[in-house]
């Protein structure tokens, strides 16, 4: 099966420090999270809204949790992402 030990990615921060490092996140601690996510709130097949920025760590819970479930990920812009009502109308026209 592998090492669950083995790096999965890394993440680049600035921490408290204001000095960005890269945190090195390990495999099993992916597989954790894409478990829980794809038991307690990702559908099958479901549209979710890509709304984290990809600098973000939150970001790769939408990103790998969504595809894992085989769903559709619907990106939007960052003047899309500021905007209430064009928020919302994205959500609405595709279904999220």
């Amino acid at each position: 099966m592998g090492n669950a030990q083995a790096l999965a990615y890394v993440i680049f921060t600035s921490g408290s420090t204001g000095t960005p490092k890269g945190i090195a996140m390990h495999r099993e601690a992916l597989v954790n999270l894409l478990h829980w996510q794809l038991g307690d709130s990702v559908a099958p097949g479901a549209r979710t809204l890509q709304f984290s920025a990809l600098s973000f760590d939150v970001s790769f819970q939408e990103l790998f949790a969504t595809w894992a479930a085989g769903g559709e990920l619907v990106l939007l812009t960052d003047e899309v992402r500021r905007d209430a009502s064009q928020l919302l109308a994205l959500l609405e026209g595709a279904g999220i």
